[in-house]
């Protein structure tokens, strides 16, 4: 962890003097917290000069035992990510990435109406720790196929047979979860009519995946480093071509609650944003920005598909 504050010197009225708390390992159990202390050049080039999971040098430490309650005092255990905590989870991939927190604050979230888990000045975030608990939980999400179905989805599978005019019972979204949760186990999946807004759209962030690659043979999304199709290519000699496909989580909140990690993927994404891959992929920062806005917080009228494992956008008005 890695956190900057100003603190008042009261031995000099009107001045701030700034400090630069961070942890140091060398190894699984030995640690040191560290904290500099001097004016706000000197400890914000300090500070940019690394990054969490970086190999420093130290030369000449000055190191002393510092009291516990002391300590309390020069750091607070503020509500607000700092900088590098937020760089650090714009690196994680869902299912993908394992992470071991420790010192978070857990509370309700009246806004997603559920607990959430919130870091603080004093969470220390690890990722992908190399623990027999971390390796079986990555395992398993590789492993499992139902856990994985959000990234198994191909576009022949969101056009429905259902007709969209079939589809006439309104649900909120805490109705759509105790009907999922209720529905658990059954192989038909729930289709409903929701009213709510987009409280998560994340289009316009370079480390988030929006757009993935697919396989022209069977749909599914292919191995980015491999660039084959592991299913396809596993029984034939000929290779299939590969082609670009909108592959969007979002969230969906009324005020009721909040119905996470919604798929918004092919053709129903183009419909949706009103561009193609393509067209999309040519958009600026800024663009995409201002595309973004255009549906955050917008009440829309969405068909949805919902299981207990995942939700599908098959409409969106």
């Amino acid at each position: 962890m890695l956190f900057i504050k100003s603190i008042g010197f009261s031995l000099d009225i009107g001045s701030e003097r700034y400090t630069f708390s961070f942890t140091i390992r060398d190894s699984t159990t030995h640690f040191v917290n560290a904290t500099s202390w001097g004016k706000e050049d000197y400890i914000r080039s300090l500070s940019d000069s690394f990054r969490v999971g970086e190999c420093v040098i130290i030369e000449n430490p000055l190191i002393q035992r510092k009291e516990l309650e002391r300590e309390e005092k020069f750091s607070p255990a503020t509500p607000s990510w700092d900088n590098e905590s937020i760089l650090l989870a714009q690196s994680w991939v869902p299912r993908e990435t394992v992470i071991f927190a420790s010192d978070v604050r857990i509370s309700f979230d009246k806004f997603r109406n559920c607990m959430t888990a919130t870091v603080i000045s004093k969470t220390i975030i690890t990722t992908n720790p190399d623990t027999p608990e971390a390796n079986i939980l990555l395992n398993f999400i590789r492993e499992n196929k139902e856990a994985n179905l959000l990234d198994d989805e191909i576009d022949s599978y969101l056009k429905e047979s259902t007709s969209l005019n079939t589809i006439v019972d309104v649900y909120t979204v805490e109705q759509l979860k105790v009907k999922a949760l209720k529905n658990e186990g059954k192989a038909d999946p729930i289709y409903g009519i929701l009213y709510a807004y987009i409280s998560t759209l994340n289009i316009d962030d370079e480390t988030t995946k929006v757009v993935r690659n697919r396989c022209s043979g069977c749909g599914y999304i292919i191995n980015e480093a491999s660039s084959t199709c592991t299913t396809c290519n596993k029984d034939s000699s000929e290779f299939k071509s590969v082609f670009r496909s909108f592959h969007m989580l979002i969230d969906l909140t009324d005020h009721t609650g909040t119905l996470h990690s919604c798929s918004l993927t092919g053709s129903v994404a183009e419909e949706t944003l009103g561009f193609t891959v393509n067209e999309f992929l040519a958009m600026t920062d800024e663009q995409k920005t201002a595309l973004k806005w255009q549906f955050l917080l917008e009440r829309s009228k969405i068909y949805v598909k919902v299981s207990a494992f995942y939700s599908t956008i098959l409409f969106f008005f």
